[in-house]
């Protein structure tokens, strides 16, 4: 069976707990892989991203790693190099340097924000699109 991403269950899990260390995590956090190319990452209530919800979207073969505030995208983001995903605010980030998929360069509002010294750049939808898209999910 032709398998269309590469990442096996255990490198996805073995990445998220590289990426939960790169941006601080000190715990040992419970991750769960889970179908449909998501990995899970628990972190223990002292935690520096005990209330990150860090989860990891598999992408082409690829960690994208999530977060639900911000803030902890943007330090996952310097941390890592990689271009997370903010799930309660809909925005990615990355740090400069870090180039964004072509679709997002072209449709999102890239803005660059400087966060704990480092230059960011936070991708948001424009709202005329983001209607558009509710638009075709709801019935």
């Amino acid at each position: 069976m032709n398998n269309a991403n590469p990442m096996t269950p255990s490198v996805a899990m073995a990445l998220a707990r590289a990426q939960a260390s790169a941006a601080g995590c000190r715990c040992r956090p419970d991750v769960v892989y889970r179908p449909a190319g998501m990995v899970e990452v628990a972190h223990e209530p002292d935690c520096l991203l005990a209330n990150s919800g860090q989860s990891l979207v598999l992408a082409e073969g690829q960690g994208v790693p999530s977060v639900y505030d911000l803030t902890t995208a943007a330090r996952l983001a310097v941390a890592t190099g990689a271009v997370v995903v903010s799930l309660a605010e809909a925005v990615l980030v990355a740090m400069e340097g870090v180039e964004f998929p072509a679709i997002v360069a072209e449709y999102f509002q890239i803005e660059r924000v400087t966060f704990e010294g480092h230059v960011v750049r936070v991708a948001t939808m424009p709202n005329e699109m983001l209607g558009d898209v509710m638009g075709q999910v709801t019935p």
